[in-house]
């Protein structure tokens, strides 16, 4: 599995960019790819990337709150605004059906909960769910030497809920959290890892 990740471009060119190295890769390696950008203008480039195909698609628009997301994320909100990410997550869940049919797809939006109320990271969670989008959610950590290093983190308690409502929404709405054997990331818990926080088994699911 190779994934790209990169940051704004002047011209939206970072999938210009990134293009022939799936290309090649997926001609000559036949790995699965992800891909997590800021959200492209022209939608249609997302079928382009699914026909090449590209598996995973990734959206990190951080916050939900609309006013806090303008107070934590002011170049996103100057470039792009998140109903552009937003718009980007809810088009590209719905290219599951197209495509080749060989070739898994899976659409993330990414969150960092922590730095909006906790009601808020899980009104994010079940908008993604909602739309068949996976969320991604990571821990706000203060880091010397950012604009946030004075920030507190959150409490420990205070998240237990939001990763709770992202396994039992993901569960709910059948989405396919858990098939890639022997994935761990420091970063984030996964949905599938969030099962022992909800007393709810899902038996039909899980067997799925």
């Amino acid at each position: 599995y190779v994934a790209f990740n990169t940051g704004h471009y002047d011209g939206e060119t970072y999938l210009d960019i990134l293009e022939p190295y799936i290309r090649r890769i997926k001609t000559e390696l036949r790995l699965l790819v992800g891909v997590q950008t800021p959200p492209h203008e022209d939608l249609s480039r997302y079928d382009r990337l699914r026909a090449m195909g590209v598996n995973r698609v990734s959206f990190c628009f951080e916050i939900f709150d609309r006013r806090r997301f303008e107070e934590v994320c002011p170049g996103k909100h100057a470039y792009y605004g998140l109903d552009r990410y937003l718009d980007a997550i809810r088009y590209c869940a719905d290219l599951g059906q197209r495509g080749p049919a060989m070739e898994p797809w899976v659409t993330n939006g990414e969150i960092i909960a922590g730095l909006e109320p906790p009601e808020s990271s899980i009104r994010a969670i079940e908008w993604m769910t909602s739309v068949g989008a996976i969320p991604t959610v990571c821990v706000f950590r203060p880091l010397r030497g950012t604009d946030f290093e004075a920030e507190p983190p959150p409490n420990t308690e205070d998240l237990i809920p939001v990763f709770r409502r992202l396994y039992e929404s993901c569960m709910e709405h059948k989405l396919p959290i858990g098939c890639a054997p022997n994935v761990h990331v420091s970063l984030v818990l996964l949905p599938e890892e969030c099962a022992s926080l909800s007393s709810r088994r899902y038996p039909m699911q899980r067997l799925k």
